[in-house]
């Protein structure tokens, strides 16, 4: 699963769990595969490698230790 990939390169406990996931994705699909076919595109970097550059820029961007607001 992608959150445990997140928490094990942040160090940071995930906030998710199945119920979450699926209240997420229940209606979505994600699949390159029509862009792929009809559009030529073609990744030019691998989900692991985007995700280890989002959680760069995310830490760069002080995001990780800003409080929490609750409405």
């Amino acid at each position: 699963m992608i959150t445990e990939f997140v928490c094990k390169i942040t160090g940071k406990k995930s906030e998710f769990n199945m119920f979450n996931v699926r209240f997420a994705t229940a209606m979505q699909w994600y699949n390159i595969d029509k862009a792929c076919l009809l559009l030529g595109y073609e990744p030019k970097i691998s989900l692991e490698e985007g995700v280890h550059q989002t959680v760069k820029w995310w830490k760069a961007s002080g995001a990780e230790n800003q409080k929490k607001k609750h409405a």
